[in-house]
């Protein structure tokens, strides 16, 4: 019963070690831009919900730095309506 309980733990940390390896691959492959992007995206929203006048420069910064990741990647169709 021991060996059973110590063999779920080693299992779980085990589990737990590769989901979060997992979770720094994702984090460190995400370029900077994509964080002022994310910011800036719920800030935006927040900022909307709440009724407050920052929403429109917070929505405009959003809007320009997808425009910029949209090129980047070759979505020429989707940096358009960015601007749009």
């Amino acid at each position: 019963m021991i060996d059973s309980k110590k063999s779920d733990q080693q299992w779980f940390k085990a589990l737990m070690l590769q989901i979060y390896n997992c979770l720094t691959a994702i984090i460190i492959s995400l370029r900077q831009i994509f964080i002022p992007v994310i910011i800036t995206g719920i800030t935006g929203i927040w900022l909307t919900m709440r009724q407050k006048v920052w929403c429109f420069p917070v929505g405009l910064i959003n809007v320009s730095l997808s425009m910029v990741i949209f090129y980047e990647q070759h979505l020429y169709a989707d940096a358009i309506q960015q601007i749009m």
